[in-house]
C-alpha cells in the first residue's frame, strides 16, 4: 500500500514541529536557521494535509506557522539575495551602498525571537492538527491520500502547463507553491512514489524559488523608492538574472518535469 506510512509520518512530523516551536524562544543566535527549518517542515506538513484532504481550518493553522514567522526569514532572504546579485563592496555614497546597508539593517532587526503568545498559539494549532491525525484510521487516511494526491498532481500539471504556455509571473509563482506542496507532502505520505521525479522537481523548486526571491527584492526596492530610473545598475542585473532563471525553469519543465508527471 503506497500510503501505508501516511498516518505515522504525518503525526510524527506534526509532533516534531510542535517541539521545535517550543524551543524557538531559546534559539539565541541560531534563531534564523531554526525558523528556516520550522517553515520548511511546515510546508511539508501542509502539503501532506492537502493530500490527505484535511479540514481547511487545520491546513490554515499550519500555513500560519510560515506566515507568522515569516518576518525573520524574509528579511534574511532579501539580504542574501542582494549579496548574491550584487556581490561585495559598493562604491561609498552610491545607491547600491545605501540599499545594502538598509537590507543588512532590516535583516538584523528581524532577528528577534517571536513573542511567546505567538509561539503558544502556533503550538496549540499543531496539537489540534496532531489530534486530528491521531483520530484517523490508517485505511481511511490512505484512501483520502489516494484521491488527494491525484487531484494535487493534476493541479500541479495544470499550473506547469499554464506557466509554459502563458509565461506569466503569477503562473510560475503558483507552480512553485504547488510543486513544493505536492513534493513535500508526498515525501511524508508516500516517499517511494516520488523517487523518479524528486530530484528534478527539487531543482525546479529551487530555480523558481530564486526567481521569486528576485521578485521580492525588486518589490522591496520599488517600495523604498529605488525605481528602475533611480537605481539602474541594480535593476539591469536583476532583470538579467530573472531572464536567465526563467529560461532554466522553462527548459527543466519541458524536458524533465512534465514528462514524468
Amino acid at each position: 500500500e503506497a500510503f501505508a506510512v501516511a498516518r505515522t509520518s504525518l503525526l510524527a512530523t506534526c509532533r516534531q514541529l510542535e517541539a521545535r516551536l517550543a524551543q524557538l524562544p531559546e534559539a539565541g543566535p541560531g534563531l534564523g536557521e531554526a525558523v528556516h527549518e520550522i517553515r520548511k517542515t511546515g510546508k511539508k506538513l501542509r502539503g501532506g494535509l492537502l493530500i490527505a484532504r484535511a479540514d481547511k481550518k487545520l491546513i490554515w493553522r499550519v500555513a500560519m506557522v510560515g506566515r507568522l514567522l515569516g518576518r525573520t526569514r524574509d528579511a534574511a532572504v532579501r539580504w542574501e539575495t542582494w549579496q548574491g546579485l550584487m556581490g561585495g563592496k559598493a562604491e561609498v555614497g552610491s545607491e547600491e551602498a545605501l540599499i545594502a546597508r538598509m537590507l543588512e539593517h532590516e535583516a538584523g532587526e528581524a532577528s528577534d525571537a517571536p513573542q511567546q503568545e505567538v509561539v503558544d498559539w502556533l503550538r496549540a494549532g499543531m496539537a489540534e492538527v496532531g489530534d486530528f491525525i491521531d483520530g484517523c484510521l490508517m485505511e481511511q487516511l490512505a484512501e483520502h491520500c489516494r484521491v488527494g494526491e491525484k487531484r494535487l498532481r493534476q493541479r500541479l500539471r495544470k499550473r506547469l502547463r499554464r506557466a509554459v504556455d502563458h509565461g506569466e509571473d503569477a503562473d510560475f509563482h503558483e507552480a512553485r507553491k504547488v510543486a513544493k506542496f505536492w513534493l513535500g507532502g508526498m515525501t511524508l505520505v508516500a516517499p517511494m512514489r516520488v523517487d523518479l521525479i524528486k530530484e528534478v522537481l527539487t531543482d525546479l523548486a529551487e530555480i523558481l524559488g530564486h526567481e521569486h526571491d528576485l521578485g521580492v527584492l525588486g518589490a522591496w526596492m520599488e517600495a523604498q523608492g529605488f525605481s528602475r530610473a533611480r537605481a539602474p545598475k541594480v535593476w539591469r542585473r536583476l532583470r538579467k538574472d530573472e531572464a536567465r532563471t526563467r529560461k532554466a525553469a522553462l527548459r527543466l519543465i519541458r524536458r524533465e518535469v512534465l514528462p514524468r508527471l
